[in-house]
Protein backbone atom coordinates (compact mmCIF):
# COMPACT_ATOMS: atom_id res chain seq x y z
CA UNK A 1 0.00 0.00 0.00
CA UNK A 2 1.35 3.49 -0.85
CA UNK A 3 0.78 6.36 1.61
CA UNK A 4 1.44 10.26 0.73
CA UNK A 5 2.58 12.60 3.39
CA UNK A 6 2.19 16.29 3.18
CA UNK A 7 3.24 18.43 6.43
CA UNK A 8 5.51 21.77 6.85
CA UNK A 9 8.35 18.89 5.13
CA UNK A 10 7.02 17.03 2.83
CA UNK A 11 4.75 17.68 -0.10
CA UNK A 12 3.11 14.78 -1.42
CA UNK A 13 5.80 12.46 -0.52
CA UNK A 14 5.30 8.83 -1.46
CA UNK A 15 5.99 5.89 0.80
CA UNK A 16 5.37 1.96 0.97
CA UNK A 17 3.68 1.16 3.83
CA UNK A 18 3.42 -2.65 4.64
CA UNK A 19 -0.03 -3.93 6.14
CA UNK A 20 -0.30 -6.83 8.35
CA UNK A 21 -3.45 -9.08 8.32
CA UNK A 22 -4.87 -8.63 12.03
CA UNK A 23 -4.21 -11.41 14.51
CA UNK A 24 -7.40 -13.44 15.99
CA UNK A 25 -10.66 -14.90 14.21
CA UNK A 26 -9.43 -16.07 10.36
CA UNK A 27 -12.84 -14.84 9.71
CA UNK A 28 -12.55 -11.74 10.24
CA UNK A 29 -10.26 -11.57 7.26
CA UNK A 30 -13.11 -12.48 4.83
CA UNK A 31 -15.80 -10.26 3.51
CA UNK A 32 -19.28 -11.84 3.18
CA UNK A 33 -22.04 -11.51 0.98
CA UNK A 34 -25.30 -12.58 1.78
CA UNK A 35 -27.70 -11.35 -1.11
CA UNK A 36 -30.78 -12.67 -0.13
CA UNK A 37 -30.59 -10.25 2.99
CA UNK A 38 -30.87 -6.78 2.33
CA UNK A 39 -31.00 -4.25 4.75
CA UNK A 40 -31.35 -1.02 2.58
CA UNK A 41 -30.35 -0.14 -1.20
CA UNK A 42 -27.07 1.63 -1.42
CA UNK A 43 -27.21 5.49 -3.22
CA UNK A 44 -23.42 5.43 -4.10
CA UNK A 45 -20.32 5.81 -3.10
CA UNK A 46 -17.71 7.98 -2.77
CA UNK A 47 -16.09 11.35 -1.14
CA UNK A 48 -16.72 14.36 1.29
CA UNK A 49 -15.21 17.34 -1.05
CA UNK A 50 -14.76 19.75 1.84
CA UNK A 51 -12.61 22.69 2.17
CA UNK A 52 -9.68 20.95 3.16
CA UNK A 53 -9.63 18.45 0.54
CA UNK A 54 -9.76 21.62 -1.86
CA UNK A 55 -7.32 23.24 0.17
CA UNK A 56 -5.13 20.32 -0.57
CA UNK A 57 -6.10 19.88 -4.59
CA UNK A 58 -5.29 23.42 -4.88
CA UNK A 59 -2.11 22.32 -4.49
CA UNK A 60 -1.32 19.75 -6.47
CA UNK A 61 0.35 20.25 -9.90
CA UNK A 62 -2.25 20.30 -12.64
CA UNK A 63 -1.05 16.78 -13.70
CA UNK A 64 -1.44 15.52 -10.34
CA UNK A 65 -4.80 17.10 -10.26
CA UNK A 66 -5.95 15.26 -12.81
CA UNK A 67 -4.53 11.68 -11.96
CA UNK A 68 -6.08 12.23 -8.52
CA UNK A 69 -9.80 13.36 -10.40
CA UNK A 70 -9.02 10.19 -12.86
CA UNK A 71 -8.58 7.80 -10.14
CA UNK A 72 -11.63 9.07 -7.76
CA UNK A 73 -14.35 9.57 -10.57
CA UNK A 74 -12.92 8.21 -13.63
CA UNK A 75 -14.81 4.85 -14.52
CA UNK A 76 -11.83 2.40 -14.81
CA UNK A 77 -10.80 3.78 -11.37
CA UNK A 78 -12.95 4.40 -8.26
CA UNK A 79 -15.95 5.26 -10.44
CA UNK A 80 -17.36 7.42 -7.36
CA UNK A 81 -21.20 8.74 -7.99
CA UNK A 82 -21.68 10.49 -4.61
CA UNK A 83 -20.12 13.02 -2.35
CA UNK A 84 -20.87 15.16 0.62
CA UNK A 85 -21.28 18.78 0.54
CA UNK A 86 -20.37 21.03 4.07
CA UNK A 87 -23.05 23.38 4.31
CA UNK A 88 -20.75 26.53 5.78
CA UNK A 89 -17.91 25.00 7.40
CA UNK A 90 -17.37 21.54 8.90
CA UNK A 91 -14.40 19.89 11.03
CA UNK A 92 -12.65 19.59 7.58
CA UNK A 93 -12.44 23.45 7.31
CA UNK A 94 -9.79 26.00 7.49
CA UNK A 95 -11.66 27.86 9.88
CA UNK A 96 -14.83 27.89 11.25
CA UNK A 97 -17.25 29.96 8.53
CA UNK A 98 -20.59 30.54 8.42
CA UNK A 99 -22.67 31.94 5.62
CA UNK A 100 -24.13 34.43 7.63
CA UNK A 101 -21.87 36.10 10.47
CA UNK A 102 -24.90 37.60 12.52
CA UNK A 103 -29.03 37.20 11.99
CA UNK A 104 -30.70 38.64 9.63
CA UNK A 105 -33.90 37.50 8.79
CA UNK A 106 -34.36 38.85 5.41
CA UNK A 107 -30.85 36.85 4.43
CA UNK A 108 -29.48 39.74 2.44
CA UNK A 109 -25.76 38.49 4.20
CA UNK A 110 -26.38 34.93 3.04
CA UNK A 111 -23.40 34.43 0.64
CA UNK A 112 -21.51 31.21 -0.25
CA UNK A 113 -18.28 33.24 -1.37
CA UNK A 114 -15.66 31.73 0.75
CA UNK A 115 -16.37 28.08 -1.32
CA UNK A 116 -15.25 29.86 -4.42
CA UNK A 117 -11.70 29.76 -2.88
CA UNK A 118 -11.57 25.64 -2.46
CA UNK A 119 -14.67 23.82 -2.21
CA UNK A 120 -16.45 24.51 -5.60
CA UNK A 121 -13.43 24.36 -7.74
CA UNK A 122 -12.97 20.95 -6.65
CA UNK A 123 -16.82 20.26 -7.18
CA UNK A 124 -16.69 21.28 -10.72
CA UNK A 125 -13.05 20.37 -10.93
CA UNK A 126 -14.89 16.32 -10.37
CA UNK A 127 -18.00 17.14 -12.55
CA UNK A 128 -15.62 17.55 -15.74
CA UNK A 129 -14.92 14.00 -15.15
CA UNK A 130 -17.54 12.50 -13.85
CA UNK A 131 -20.78 14.67 -14.66
CA UNK A 132 -23.57 12.85 -13.49
CA UNK A 133 -21.95 12.70 -10.18
CA UNK A 134 -24.69 13.38 -7.19
CA UNK A 135 -24.34 14.95 -3.72
CA UNK A 136 -25.79 15.16 -0.17
CA UNK A 137 -25.77 18.87 1.57
CA UNK A 138 -24.80 18.06 5.08
CA UNK A 139 -24.80 21.05 7.78
CA UNK A 140 -22.55 20.31 10.15
CA UNK A 141 -23.05 23.12 12.72
CA UNK A 142 -25.86 26.15 12.40
CA UNK A 143 -23.50 29.44 12.84
CA UNK A 144 -22.65 30.69 16.51
CA UNK A 145 -25.34 33.38 16.86
CA UNK A 146 -28.25 30.77 16.26
CA UNK A 147 -26.68 28.37 18.83
CA UNK A 148 -26.71 27.94 22.83
CA UNK A 149 -23.24 27.81 23.32
CA UNK A 150 -22.56 30.98 21.21
CA UNK A 151 -19.66 28.73 18.83
CA UNK A 152 -19.62 26.16 15.93
CA UNK A 153 -17.48 24.00 17.96
CA UNK A 154 -17.71 22.08 20.77
CA UNK A 155 -21.66 21.27 21.31
CA UNK A 156 -24.52 23.40 21.75
CA UNK A 157 -27.40 23.28 20.29
CA UNK A 158 -29.99 25.40 17.74
CA UNK A 159 -31.60 27.62 20.00
CA UNK A 160 -35.63 27.10 18.99
CA UNK A 161 -36.06 30.74 17.92
CA UNK A 162 -33.59 29.96 14.76
CA UNK A 163 -35.17 26.83 13.69
CA UNK A 164 -36.92 28.57 11.03
CA UNK A 165 -34.25 31.00 10.12
CA UNK A 166 -31.67 27.75 9.82
CA UNK A 167 -33.86 26.20 7.81
CA UNK A 168 -33.74 28.83 5.03
CA UNK A 169 -30.57 28.95 5.25
CA UNK A 170 -30.25 25.36 4.61
CA UNK A 171 -32.61 25.84 1.32
CA UNK A 172 -30.44 29.15 0.24
CA UNK A 173 -27.38 26.98 0.30
CA UNK A 174 -29.04 24.47 -1.84
CA UNK A 175 -30.10 27.29 -4.28
CA UNK A 176 -27.14 28.84 -4.42
CA UNK A 177 -25.06 25.70 -5.44
CA UNK A 178 -27.40 24.87 -7.91
CA UNK A 179 -27.06 28.57 -9.38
Amino acid sequence: MKRYLTDRSHTFEETNVRVRPTIGNPEMRLVKLYPDVTYQSIAGFGAALTEASGYVFSQMTPDTQQEFLDLCFGANANNYSLCRLSIQSCDFSLVPRSYMEKRDESLRGFSIDDDWAYVLPLVKAAQTVKPSLEFIASPWSPPAWAKTNRTMKYGGRLKRNSYDIWARMIVETIAAYLA
